[in-house]
């Protein structure tokens, strides 16, 4: 029948096991103890059972013929004469969960966190309709909860959502609860509003009623036998009966006369099963009264059976619907259509039990056909296999942005002069506004420009690739403390940075990047970034036992904070020399808004670098301390110091009158054919070029520099009041002669 309102309720299966007052007092008196709190719970299960069985008849769409109330007990009686009971009044003595019914008709269980679905085999349950199953519920000799979805021939414990037995036995004094937050009857309407949800309003029908007496149980007949049996028929306009193979059943208005089959062969095997009579009102309501008959010493042979039908696809997983009759349960197997069909053998071995009619299976491939097998059993009986076969689509191409997108075609991606791709780097982070973890990790990460990505104080196993996803836009990206790059082994060991804005926040280490451990770094890149150092912050710190062999920055704007103390890009502090194979800065912007006295871009003393490049640099307020270079090394065999911009207007008071180098060799092993070719260094002084002025090496005066006054530069600089093109707060220096210093 159609129902009022909407079909969903919530069966709160806890502190629930209603009885009546007389027996209230005597099993206060044993709740006290552990045992007598089990004992009790075994008795009074059957309530609760009773009251699921009717909330789930009700809820499937069963008609009411009539509601008794006596003693805080509701006695429906169905239009089939079937009768239901639900308790009001209980006695709490359990810690149960709560049971419930979806929209769509599956069971649900709430532990205490929020209702979630039961699943057997992997699967939702259904609690509605042909395939409904009924939980039964019971309390093992521990006073754990335990339920049954066979009708009671095998019960398991009930666990929580973190795996753990579920305790019915409440430790302490018995509680007073009800089942429900209100059960009533009148004007011919029954409403159930249970605990936690929505109010069931089923009306009463009071005029329509098909019911057989006296046939509860099964009814046993000889061979041949006819018996008759009394009929309630009210607002009954018309009836069908149908019976078994052989048996014979006739309906008058007050009678139903049912006739056993004859015992021959024939018919031993359909022995056992309804007669039915399916009654129409007056007003277009149904119901279905059955008497189960059985031929008594007649061999019962089971017939199990199943219909399998594919629903849906998607390009990973396949949805199927089973319908069984003549079952104890059934299993399956999902496979490709292409692999061997299995055997029932195989099936009853190795399928996966269920008993919910919706099978979803997951983890599949795309465009390809699967074949769902379903045996049917009935005890030890087992029914033929039936199947379906279903496509999984085609799996959705997901156009994801930049290089990110590039990456996931199959397609090269440069991060640093490093190709990356699918096949060299299996797995990539992308980093996007949407994504709930924005943390760098070890490997490579993609950050989108809207991200603000974070690296976290944890220790970063390399390689680590870190790429803008946008070509030519710097992604923000946040560090809340010191980069720790992990070099565990000693090879493999590379740093690469590009497209990336990063700023620096609860630094209390001398140095915002750093080795973590005694092996060696291969190369760190960076390229594209901008970078902020933080207050009396160096960028790169290594020791003796944690070398950098190679180091290249390109096409970058490093600000630097305004104070005294030594500032570094790279520091490696050894006593021992050893040789970087590269030390490469081109075409980079290093500046502060106001003066900065100890900076280098490179300061160690024991260093040999094999190839030191020094090009197309600009270089505005920072000073070297007395007596270092820019790059501070212990020779160098080749390279190119050329090209660069130096704009330091207070030189002889923050060089402290000494000689300044881009570099300088401790043992001053350069050969003068070497700094020859290094050409086209422009250094731009305030009023006056200083006596002691810029060299290209410190220990060396070949070499192109040329010295002047800022008002001899017009050619180089445009320092017109309110020009877009020299910006000592932006870091913004655009010079006019592209031979000079950093393009941007």
């Amino acid at each position: 029948m159609k129902r009022i309102s909407k079909i969903f309720f919530s069966i709160v299966s806890a502190l629930v096991f209603a009885i009546g007052c007389s027996e209230v007092d005597k099993l206060s008196e044993r709740v006290e103890s552990l045992e007598g709190r089990v004992t009790a719970l075994e008795t009074l299960t059957s309530t609760l059972n009773d009251n699921i069985v009717a909330l789930q008849k009700l809820a499937g769409g069963s008609t009411i013929n009539n509601v008794a109330l006596k003693d805080g007990v509701y006695t429906i009686t169905l239009s089939n004469g079937e009768t239901l009971t639900i308790n009001q009044g209980a006695v709490g003595v359990a810690n149960a969960p709560i049971m419930s019914i979806d929209s769509k008709g599956y069971w649900m269980v709430d532990y205490g966190k929020g209702a979630e679905y039961i699943l057997v085999g992997g699967e939702k349950v259904k609690a509605v309709g042909s395939n409904g199953v009924t939980p039964k519920f019971s309390v093992d000799k521990e006073g754990y909860w335990t339920v049954s979805y066979d009708g009671g021939t095998t019960y398991a414990r009930v666990k929580d959502e973190a795996g753990n037995p579920v305790k019915a036995v409440v430790d302490g004094s018995s509680a007073q609860d009800s089942f429900f937050d209100d059960v009533k009857y009148e004007n011919g309407v029954l409403t159930i509003v249970p605990k936690g949800g929505e109010p069931l309003v089923v009306p009463v029908i009071s005029s329509f009623l098909c019911a057989v007496k006296d046939a509860a149980d099964v009814q046993v007949f000889s061979y041949g036998q006819t018996r008759t049996y009394n009929v309630e028929q009210k607002g009954v306009a018309s009836a069908i009966v149908t019976a078994p193979e052989g048996w014979t059943a006739i309906l008058t208005d007050t009678q139903l006369s049912i006739t056993a089959p004859a015992g021959t062969k024939a018919t031993i095997a359909d022995s056992s099963t309804d007669v039915s009579i399916l009654a129409i009102s007056t007003q277009g309501l149904a119901t279905v009264a059955k008497v189960r008959v059985m031929v008594e010493g007649g061999t019962v042979v089971v017939n199990p059976s199943a219909t399998v039908t594919f629903t849906s696809a998607d390009a990973s997983s396949a949805t199927f619907e089973v319908s069984v009759s003549d079952v104890t349960g059934w299993k399956y197997i999902c496979q490709a259509a292409s692999e061997p069909a299995p055997s029932a053998e195989t099936l009853a071995a190795s399928g996966t039990e269920s008993t919910t009619g919706t099978v979803v299976v997951e983890g599949l491939a795309a465009e390809t056909e699967y074949v769902l097998y379903v045996l049917p059993y009935n005890g030890e009986t087992l029914g033929a296999i039936a199947s379906a076969t279903g496509k999984t689509t085609a799996a959705t191409v997901v156009d994801y942005p930049g290089l990110y997108g590039k990456y996931m075609k199959g397609e090269d991606v440069v991060i640093c002069g490093v190709p990356i791709n699918k096949t060299t780097h299996p797995d990539a982070n992308y980093i996007s506004a949407e994504s709930e973890d924005k943390t760098i990790k070890a490997g490579v990460n993609f950050v989108a420009p809207d991200a603000n990505a974070l690296f976290s104080t944890v220790e970063l196993p390399m390689p680590l690739y870190v790429a803008g996803n946008t070509e030519g836009t710097r992604s923000p990206i946040k560090t809340d403390g010191q980069i720790k790059l992990a070099s565990a082994t000693d090879t493999q060991n590379t740093f690469a940075m590009e497209n990336v804005d990063l700023t620096a926040e609860n630094i209390t280490t001398n140095y915002l990047i750093a080795n973590w451990y005694d092996f060696a770094i291969e190369k760190i890149s960076i390229a594209n970034c901008g970078i902020t150092l933080p207050d009396n912050k160096s960028l790169i710190y290594v020791n003796k036992d944690r070398p950098v062999n190679a180091f290249s920055m390109t096409d970058s704007d490093v600000k630097v904070s305004q104070t005294d103390a030594s500032k570094n890009i790279n520091m490696i502090q050894t006593t021992e020399t050893y040789t970087m194979t590269e030390v490469n800065f081109t075409n980079n912007v290093f500046w502060s808004p106001a003066d900065v006295k100890g900076f280098n871009l490179l300061l160690n003393r024991k260093v040999t670098a094999a190839n030191l490049t020094v090009s197309h640099n600009t270089l505005v307020n920072l000073y070297p301390a007395a007596s270092y270079a820019f790059c501070q090394v212990n020779d160098m065999t080749a390279g190119n110091i050329s090209n660069n911009l130096f704009y330091l207007v207070n030189y002889t008071a923050s060089a402290n009158d000494t000689y300044t180098g881009i570099v300088r060799e401790m043992d001053g092993a350069c050969p003068d054919e070497l700094y020859e070719t290094f050409v086209k260094n422009y250094a731009i002084y305030g009023d006056s070029v200083p006596t002691k002025k810029m060299k290209v090496g410190q220990n060396s005066n070949i070499g192109q520099i040329f010295n002047k006054k800022k008002v001899d530069s017009a050619e180089i600089f445009d320092y017109e009041d309110g020009s877009a093109n020299f910006d000592l707060v932006n870091g913004i220096f655009k010079p006019k002669n592209a031979s000079y210093g950093a393009q941007r």
